[in-house]
Formats: structure tokens, sequence, C-alpha cells
């Protein structure tokens, strides 16, 4: 007899990005093992394209964040949707500025 997971469906709609850099998935990865100053890696990838921007940073503070997404907003203008992955970062109140 072999016990197999039952595993959570979440019945909510997945939304899609239809054009490039409409939905942004923003991540971050760290800290890492450095001798640099740069502890975190955080990643910009667009949904449609998959194509990502990385970015090395000293902290994962709102302040960083606003100041790397404003990096990417300036090349290609506000997009509709930034999907992130429990970051309490960009709960800060210099973060909604962009949303």
């Amino acid at each position: 007899m072999v016990l197999k997971p039952i595993f959570h469906k979440n019945k909510g709609k997945l939304r899609k990005a239809t054009s490039s850099f409409e939905r942004l998935n923003l991540n971050f990865k760290g800290p890492l093992p450095t001798n640099s100053r740069y502890h975190y890696l955080q990643t910009i990838v667009d949904e449609y394209s998959r194509f990502p921007f990385a970015y090395l940073c000293r902290d994962i503070s709102s302040t960083t964040i606003v100041i790397r997404h404003q990096s990417v907003f300036s090349l290609l203008g506000i997009q509709g949707l930034n999907h992130r992955n429990s970051a309490s970062e960009c709960d800060s109140i210099n973060y909604p500025i962009l949303e």
C-alpha cells in the first residue's frame, strides 16, 4: 500500500501576463556567503518573456528595493502588477509609492 500526500489545490484563478513587462516576479536570495559588502541578490523576472534583472544588494530594506525598482521602471515604465513571495520588506511605507 502506497500513501500519497493530499496537496492543497488553490481554487483561485492564476493571472497570466499577456505582454512583455506586464507582470514581474520579485525575489531575494541570501544572505550569501561573500567577502564583499553585498550579501543579497535581488531578481526581477518578466513573467511573459522570462527576461531577468539581477542586482546585488547590501541589505533588503525597503529603501534598497525602491532604488532597484526605480532603475527597472525607468527603463520599462511602471508595470500593471508586481508579484512577490511573502516579501515583508515591501510592506514598508516607502514601497506603496511604486504600486
